[in-house]
């Protein structure tokens, strides 16, 4: 089941971003736990323009796809954008994500976003995840490049 990210789900997605950081690229990058702690406040119910939602399988919190909507640079029109979006590797094909970007979708026409987009930038089955996104009718348009310094 797919609902919004509440204050209840607060323990169980800390731990789902805790199993995502030891799997992404930025494993290497130190995180604080308690910044991370604080920004997911702005996403259950705290700011108008950000939200978040979770795939819940019988009480099990296995997903989260934490979004916002902004003004881009060049325009008034509104653009919705990925924080998070994150499956546990033991759910993954469960159709949870499917579930998470429709969420997503849904709560950008409701915004009046114009576009909403997700990035795939973790370094996790990247193909994959592009093969999924692909299928549901998103368009890729561009890729992430990195040099660590």
């Amino acid at each position: 089941m797919i609902r919004v990210f509440g204050s209840d789900d607060r323990l169980a997605v800390m731990r789902l971003l805790r199993l995502m950081h030891q799997e992404t690229v930025y494993s290497r990058n130190e995180v604080n736990w308690t910044k991370v702690r604080d920004r997911l406040d702005m996403h259950c119910g705290g700011y108008e323009r950000m939200a978040g939602f979770v795939g819940d399988l019988d009480g099990d919190v296995a997903g989260v796809l934490l979004v916002g909507c902004g003004e881009n640079w060049f325009s008034e029109q509104l653009f919705g954008f990925d924080v998070v979006f994150y499956v546990r590797p033991d759910r993954r094909g469960m159709l949870l994500g499917r579930g998470l970007l429709r969420a997503f979708e849904a709560w950008g026409r409701e915004k009046g976003c114009c576009q909403v987009s997700i990035g795939v930038s973790s370094g996790v089955m990247v193909e994959r995840t592009g093969r999924m996104l692909e299928r549901l009718g998103w368009g890729h348009s561009g890729g992430i490049y990195r040099r660590d310094l």
